[in-house]
């Protein structure tokens, strides 16, 4: 069957209309004006806190229940980047994959719907053309995106996304939002070492990234005690110990310490932070992706 069954699209407005209610959530946005400005209108968008309201089409308002605000030509072109975590770590728990799918199609849908030009990126260790689709305008374009993440499987990749970024800068998209759905495990237990380069890097090279976080209770060892063999998703190593209570609390502190560490970074570096978990349902997980309050961490 697939993922996305019809079921899934139908839930899809509905998000999208809430994400827009609230400013946008995860996707809120401020269109950048060139300087010459403009007056000839090309088209509409969602309303977006500190739009003018004079700019508000009360007409399509009116009509359909919908705040949206006139575009025009001054206003530089909406450019976003919905990457989606592709490494070896992302199969820790049978559901985590499907979910950050469902979550990252969620993000792109919302964002088509804000009339940004939405490009789709698998990523790993690695980011060739084959993994980044080309940019969609328009709702005509979800189809092809989703078609994108439908057909996405985990690779054998470790988690590297300072190679991803810097791959992805030389492929010279132009500047916009990045939004990365990933667990966010790597090589290490440090997210600073992990991650912090390639978030440095992408605020660097002039792109605004923003962090949608996919935990799995499995993360956390729950229900790990006794005699098992533990598996490194990413290096591949493994070995046979015995766990013990004591074991447990342990690691679930350094647990703890790393989970506590990334919406910190986000918050130092000013970038957009949203945590969905495997035990939500699949439509709060895509409610939470898109930073509808409620199910914000």
């Amino acid at each position: 069957m697939t993922l996305f069954s019809p079921e899934f699209y139908r839930q899809l407005p509905p998000i999208a209309r809430q994400a827009r209610h609230l400013g946008g959530g995860m996707t809120a946005y401020r269109p950048t004006k060139l300087p010459a400005g403009g007056t000839v209108q090309t088209g509409l968008r969602d309303y977006a806190p500190g739009d003018d309201v004079r700019r508000v089409d009360w007409g399509i308002c009116a009509r359909h229940d919908e705040l949206r605000v006139r575009e025009f030509r001054g206003e530089a072109a909406r450019h976003a980047y919905v990457f989606l975590d592709v490494s070896r770590s992302m199969t820790v728990d049978a559901k985590k994959f499907p979910y950050a799918k469902r979550c990252a199609m969620t993000l792109a849908y919302t964002l088509l719907r804000q009339n940004a030009y939405v490009t789709a990126v698998r990523w790993g260790e690695s980011l060739g053309h084959e993994s980044v689709t080309r940019p969609v305008l328009g709702m005509t374009g979800v189809g092809r995106v989703m078609k994108f993440f439908e057909e996405a499987a985990v690779t054998e990749e470790k988690t590297d996304f300072l190679s991803a970024a810097q791959r992805f800068a030389q492929i010279k998209m132009p500047k916009g939002q990045v939004f990365v759905v990933s667990d966010f495990w790597g090589e290490t237990d440090s997210f600073e070492k992990n991650f912090s380069p390639g978030f440095s890097f992408l605020l660097t090279a002039g792109y605004e990234p923003h962090v949608i976080h996919l935990t799995s209770p499995a993360d956390a060892g729950m229900g790990i005690i006794g005699d098992v063999e533990i598996v490194d998703a990413e290096s591949g190593y493994r070995q046979t110990i015995t766990i013990t209570h004591r074991d447990v609390q342990a690691f679930r502190r350094l647990y703890d310490r790393y989970m506590e560490s990334i919406p910190v970074f986000c918050r130092t570096k000013k970038m957009r932070y949203t945590r969905a978990t495997t035990d939500m349902t699949p439509e709060e997980a895509c409610l939470a992706a898109v930073g509808i309050p409620e199910h914000v961490a």
